[in-house]
């Protein structure tokens, strides 16, 4: 297995584990000897790292005793840190029908499946498990977290409620909530919820820092700013809390505050994606662009998923004149996320100026759909459009 594949499931091997799934063996006495060979075996490869040498250990483990408990649960751990979660859940499902009342079996499988994206497999999962353990609020959390991903936002307050009335100190569930909330643009309650939070972890630098952001969002820059520094008093170097502060001075214009406060963090963390791009716009405000655009182009290596650097690079190209290529990172933006007005402004603009009328009229309406208070793109749109229809 390549290296980027064990990459991409890498992350998931930590819900497996705080499934706390340590399988009952299911043979009293020992085992047949030459299947606890390669089991240990397989947990010495496991140890060193060798992880798909190790599968095919505890693999021979299991054939040669198909009861092997502890076996099924390292091959599944170990398929998974070899980037191979299909034989990881075989191995999972395996041991489920071992012991088909073991729920924290079906958890593990449940973690694995919503880290591939399967949301209504690892919902099904939960949901049994809920059937035998119903006063346990981290299954609740997670299908709150399911109904998140998937928008569905009233089941996911309805669920995460359940889930503090059990556990009202849970500061997963209540953060999550409070993410619910947001994603709603219910700033009140999410800001709420956090402060909830607060009430029983005074001395938390994520609860405030997060409280800070919604502040921010919010336009409290004063309200942000106390939060923010509160959390670095706390811990002075939490990377979150100062690009917080950061984003505080950019918005209340005190810009080289905010460079000098993103220099020092990426100073440490050079690859730290948030503080690359919000220096880069800090940069682009004080009109210093060749920085700016080192910085956006920084952030797109470093995260090349993620929308914002393609957009800040496109309006750069844009406003140098280079038309084209604005338009080759506006349409990376949206093919990335659709939702994004600006860009479609942007990309309006941009296939304005190379004289293609039809396809900048077609993002500019794209653009106020979304934004139906766009007026700069209203008053492009009419202008292309009287443009469009004298053409013979």
């Amino acid at each position: 297995m390549c290296r980027t594949a064990r990459r991409r499931f890498l992350w998931l091997v930590p819900l497996l584990l705080s499934a706390s799934l340590l399988p009952t063996r299911f043979v009293s006495g020992q085992h047949i000897p030459k299947a606890e060979h390669h089991y240990q075996l397989g947990l010495e490869l496991e140890k060193a790292g060798k992880y798909h040498e190790a599968a095919a250990e505890f693999t021979r483990a299991i054939e040669i005793e198909p009861e092997f408990g502890d076996a099924y649960y390292h091959l599944g751990l170990s398929s998974l840190q070899d980037g191979d979660a299909q034989n990881a859940i075989r191995a999972l499902m395996q041991l489920s029908q071992l012991e088909p009342n073991n729920n924290q079996v079906r958890m593990a499988l449940g973690q694995i499946y919503f880290g591939l994206g399967y949301y209504d497999d690892a919902l099904a999962l939960y949901y049994r498990v809920l059937q035998f353990q119903p006063d346990q609020p981290d299954i609740y959390r997670s299908i709150g977290l399911i109904f998140f991903k998937q928008k569905a936002y009233a089941q996911a307050v309805e669920v995460l409620n359940r889930a503090l009335a059990l556990d009202p100190r849970s500061k997963e569930a209540r953060s999550l909530l409070a993410s619910v909330y947001e994603a709603e643009n219910d700033l009140p309650d999410a800001i709420q919820q956090i402060q909830e939070g607060l009430r029983y972890r005074p001395s938390d630098p994520e609860l405030l820092t997060t409280l800070g952001s919604l502040d921010l969002k919010a336009g409290n820059l004063r309200d942000a700013e106390k939060q923010f520094r509160a959390a670095l008093t706390l811990q002075e170097k939490y990377v979150p809390a100062r690009i917080g502060l950061a984003r505080v001075y950019r918005q209340s214009g005190r810009l080289s505050e905010a460079i000098a406060q993103l220099s020092a963090v990426l100073q440490n963390a050079p690859r730290e994606a948030s503080a690359l791009l919000e220096r880069g716009r800090a940069e682009y405000d004080t009109g210093d662009k060749q920085a700016a655009r080192r910085d956006f182009e920084g952030y797109v290596k470093v995260a090349p998923d993620r929308p914002e650097g393609d957009l800040f690079l496109g309006i750069l190209d844009y406003d140098a004149g280079q038309c084209q290529s604005a338009v080759g990172h506006l349409n990376k933006v949206v093919a990335l996320d659709p939702a994004q007005a600006d860009a479609f402004y942007y990309l309006g603009q941009s296939l304005y100026c190379l004289g293609q009328s039809a396809e900048a009229e077609n993002a500019l309406r794209k653009c106020l759909l979304l934004r139906p208070s766009h007026e700069a793109a209203s008053e492009l749109l009419e202008r292309v459009s009287k443009e469009h229809q004298q053409v013979p």
